[in-house]
């Protein structure tokens, strides 16, 4: 009965200050907002577990060599399949894709091509069907796959009757492939931004040269760990292997040193890291909220002394007041955890607009029974929190006392005040525990967005296709598919130059080649040059605005037949030849045979341009044919071509070709920034927030505090104190308060920016630059939150004032 009627006593008590009850819950519901959004986004990427059987036995095998730092040969493959005996089984998969005809328009679906062993890695069956076997697995083996539920829904409407059926991958239907299985929903191997559709045999896809060349790498590997052995026994075991490689070729092997990474490190990357420190800000941005819910629950309690010594006197127990406090801020709590949990929603929704999709496992981020269950309870736990100081502040001390301090109104208990300030120098040391870093973020990124990537990707679309091998049969034919390509994207109005190339500036260390200068020394083996190889077209430079540094571009008289060229690029140029050396005349030797090394280019970078940029070595196209082609079409300003009139220029060539992506070429540079620029932006946005809150608790400890030392105020005024006196008395207060707390926050912030020392590009974590425009901030919004109490204090009338007292 007395909880009942204390309840009904709390949210009387609360309607009758229905502002301060507002501002606390909106307090407070902003940071519960933000942080149930970010464990949302934790337990969405980070705790949820991987969708396979045992995930925590399950590793990836990767070397330390470069380039390819990701993958391995075939026969690589191999020996390490017979030789370890700390994985118990090894799986090997490359990623690839396809067109299905048989509708409208082409259907491009991705897919993962792997050894049988992969699914028996993973511990995942099919949910209809069965998976490929050995002997499917095989070069000449029959033409199958499985496809992911998601597909089989898409395409097939989910029609149990698909066991069996064949999909047609050219337009007269003369290939197809069997589906045998399809797999369960939410089922997808490796965990990427693109979705996989089908899975199929390895081994009937390789070639000769991949099958047998250990300098092929090409391939990425899985394992599952043998029973009672662990990552780091595997790590030791594969450190052996990679010696034993080395011994067997040191040309392709040298340095190899294979690794065992938990599959779940290797999908998360840096991703943990970055979400745990966004998280910690917002538990500082929360903990903010809380200080400043209590001071206004002090402010508030400091006009209730005499309420609750009329209550003591009347035999209420201090047990008795505490509880009645703790049920008012437990209301709150629950108010703001209820209003916190709809901007939560909201705010998971923005984020899953906005956040780039090289996000891993984004799609699990959603407010579930776990999320909602952190929400309630950070609620109740910030309720006692913030509510409990109060309390038993209130609680405190004897009734006589407590009357003879509160019976006018006009002071406030020193000790009581005291705890104010001390509430706001913690507030502003939690605010300034986010400010640094935030700041050394936004030079990093200012930086990156500084950096000579070397190309002019604005105003560049790009056009990406393979040309069909059933109408391009030869060579000859290939290279006059993509001549009249080019030649019907340049006439389109607007249209500056057209180009083409196999491999774009981002991804340009994906395909490499061994090269030798003629001339020079025989390299040891596995010491000569590995650059990017690039097939370009006529006119690529100029359309990309690489500045040719020396000799000349590569042309038409590069053509099928003429003397094979080639351009370097700077870094190439710089590593492999001695300063001084004209790298222009001298020749490679090529797979192809000897080519002439007739221009340098200037470097450029690829998505990471914290990375060294990589050196390069281009070939005309009609010396090296590829049927992926990508078009780089150039446009002047504002000539608003669309995707459609690129595509309709397909379309009137070829109706059948299919189309891989159309997409600006800004855009795609964009998005290797898309991931920092998000994490920039949530870190700013907190940190705004926090020095906002800190500066509306400032604002209310001195603008109560004014208030309530009016009748002091008077007195020292009416003894000769001037109006400038009795301001520099206040904001002396506020800047010793910003003082300890800019001292104790720095002092934080030193140690915490070093947690986001890998993010960041030409700056320090302890940046002084940073950290003292951080200071001048403070101060400056110490002053502003402080001037207006101040200037209040110093317009006081001592006689009204004593006479209010």
């Amino acid at each position: 009965m007395s909880l009942r009627s204390d309840l009904r006593s709390a949210f009387r008590s609360l309607s009758a200050t229905r502002g301060t009850t507002l501002l606390a819950v909106a307090t407070l519901a902003v940071g519960l907002g933000a942080s149930t959004a970010m464990f949302s986004a934790i337990q969405g990427i980070l705790l949820r577990p991987l969708p396979y059987a045992e995930p925590g036995g399950i590793v990836r095998v990767t070397p330390r060599t470069a380039p390819g730092a990701d993958q391995i040969s075939w026969p690589n493959f191999e020996d390490l399949r017979s030789w370890t005996t700390s994985l118990e089984k090894v799986a090997g998969f490359s990623t690839s894709g396809m067109f299905v005809y048989g509708g409208e328009e082409p259907e491009q679906v991705r897919g993962v091509d792997a050894t049988h062993d992969l699914f028996a890695v993973l511990g995942v069956q099919p949910l209809l069907g069965r998976p490929f076997t050995a002997e499917e697995d095989r070069a000449g083996g029959p033409a199958v796959m499985l496809i992911s539920w998601e597909w089989w829904q898409r395409r097939f409407g989910g029609d149990e009757s698909v066991i069996g059926r064949t999909v047609p991958v050219t337009v007269d239907g003369s290939r197809t492939r069997t589906i045998i299985g399809v797999m369960p929903r939410g089922f997808q191997f490796p965990i990427g931004p693109e979705p996989v559709d089908f899975y199929d045999p390895l081994e009937p896809w390789i070639s000769e040269d991949d099958r047998t060349g250990r300098d092929s790498v090409w391939m990425d590997v899985v394992a599952r760990l043998a029973p009672g052995r662990s990552a780091s026994e595997a790590d030791a075991e594969l450190a052996a292997i990679s010696t034993r490689l080395e011994q067997l070729d040191l040309a392709a092997n040298r340095d190899l040193r294979l690794r065992a990474i938990p599959l779940r490190d290797e999908i998360l990357g840096g991703t943990d890291r970055a979400l745990w420190v966004l998280f910690a800000a917002v538990v500082v941005v929360l903990l903010i909220g809380c200080v400043n819910v209590a001071n206004l629950l002090l402010g508030r309690a400091a006009t209730r002394v005499r309420e609750m010594a009329v209550r003591s006197a009347l035999g209420a127990s201090r047990a008795r007041i505490v509880r009645q406090l703790l049920l008012e801020s437990g209301m709150i709590g629950l108010a703001a955890g209820l209003a916190g949990l709809a901007i939560a929603s909201a705010g998971i929704r923005l984020l899953l607009a906005i956040a780039p999709a090289d996000i891993p496992r984004l799609d699990g981020v959603a407010i579930d029974w776990r999320v909602f269950l952190f929400g309630i309870g950070m609620a109740a736990l910030t309720g006692i929190a913030f509510g409990l100081v109060p309390a038993l502040t209130a609680a405190s001390g004897n009734p006589g006392r407590s009357l003879s301090e509160g019976s006018r109104g006009t002071t406030e208990g020193r000790g009581r005040g005291r705890l104010r300030e001390g509430l706001v120098v913690a507030e502003i040391a939690l605010a300034l525990l986010l400010l640094p870093a935030a700041g050394v973020l936004l030079r990093s990124f200012w930086n990156l967005g500084r950096v000579d990537v070397g190309f002019e990707p604005r105003n560049v679309m790009m056009l990406d296709l393979s040309l069909r091998s059933s109408k391009h049969e030869s060579d000859e034919q290939v290279l006059e598919a993509a001549q009249q390509l080019r030649s019907a994207l340049g006439s389109l109005p607007g249209v500056e130059s057209v180009a083409s190339a196999r491999m774009l500036p981002f991804f340009q260390s994906n395909w490499v080649v061994d090269v030798t200068i003629e001339g020079k020394p025989e390299p040891e083996p596995g010491r000569g040059p590995v650059p990017a190889y690039v097939i370009v077209s006529p006119g690529y430079f100029s359309t990309m605005r690489i500045p040719l540094l020396r000799g000349r571009a590569l042309s038409e008289r590069d053509a099928a037949g003429a003397p094979l060229a080639a351009v370097v690029s700077e870094s190439f140029a710089r590593t492999w030849f001695t300063p001084g050396e004209d790298p222009v005349g001298r020749r490679l030797r090529l797979e192809a045979g000897l080519a002439e090394i007739v221009g340098v280019v200037a470097d450029v970078r690829e998505a990471d341009v914290m990375r060294e940029p990589m050196p390069a070595l281009y070939v005309p196209l009609a010396q090296a044919v590829n049927r992926r082609v990508r078009m780089l079409v150039r446009t002047s300003p504002g000539s608003g071509l669309t995707e459609a009139a690129l595509r309709g220029v397909v379309r009137e060539l070829d109706p059948l070709q299919p189309i891989i992506e159309i997409r600006p070429l800004d855009e795609m540079r964009s998005e290797a920034f898309a991931a920092r620029r998000l994490a920039l932006a949530l870190l700013l946005s907190l940190a705004t927030l926090a020095f906002l809150l800190a500066a509306v608790g400032i604002y209310g400890v001195m603008s109560n505090s004014v208030t309530r030392r009016r009748a002091e105020i008077g007195v020292r005024m009416a003894f000769g104190a001037r109006p400038s006196d009795i301001l520099r008395l206040v904001l002396r207060r506020v800047f010793v308060m910003a003082a300890l707390g800019g001292a104790i926050g720095l002092l934080g912030a030193a140690a915490g920016t070093r947690l986001i020392g890998r993010f960041l590009y030409g700056v320090t974590a302890a940046d002084p630059l940073t950290f003292a425009a951080i200071l001048v901030l403070l101060s400056l919004v110490a002053l502003a939150a402080a001037w207006v109490p101040a200037r209040r204090a110093a317009r006081v009338d001592p006689i009204r004032a004593i006479r209010y007292e």
